[in-house]
């Protein structure tokens, strides 16, 4: 049985915990970009919500509230009073706008914990690599 010089243990055992913190943070990496990739996501359906009921508001606009107006439901149509479809496209128009300021929030903060995981782990990478050398 040989014995392994305490100073070769050391080294090895540092660059055996750099190594298993190296694939901890490239896991963190990976679930952040997935999250924000998410975020972006949900972002966009939100900005082409909001746009599609600002656009809908507009070309109802003009129209009396003596207008026959009918909204989609499924595969079936439901005459409903103008003003109410005006309002709700308003109220929908601007739960978006408040659901798209928070998702930016939320992306800004994704972007910056991810930034901080990678500059950790170049970091930890450039540390691990200057012991190996000595």
């Amino acid at each position: 049985m040989s014995v392994i010089p305490k100073e070769v243990f050391e080294k090895a055992s540092t660059w055996l915990l750099g190594v298993a913190y190296a694939i901890e943070y490239q896991t963190k990496i990976g679930e952040t970009s997935r999250q924000l990739a998410m975020v972006r996501g949900q972002l966009q359906g939100r900005e082409r919500e909001k746009k599609l009921s600002e656009l809908t508001a507009k070309e109802l606009e003009p129209l009396d509230s003596t207008v026959l107006a009918y909204r989609s439901v499924g595969r079936m149509f439901i005459k409903e009073d103008i003003s109410m479809l005006k309002d709700e496209l308003h109220k929908k128009s601007a739960s978006a706008s408040k659901e798209i300021v928070a998702m930016e929030r939320a992306a800004t903060k994704l972007e910056g914990d991810l930034k901080d995981t990678e500059r950790t782990l170049q970091d930890l990478i450039k540390k691990v690599m200057s012991q190996g050398k000595e």
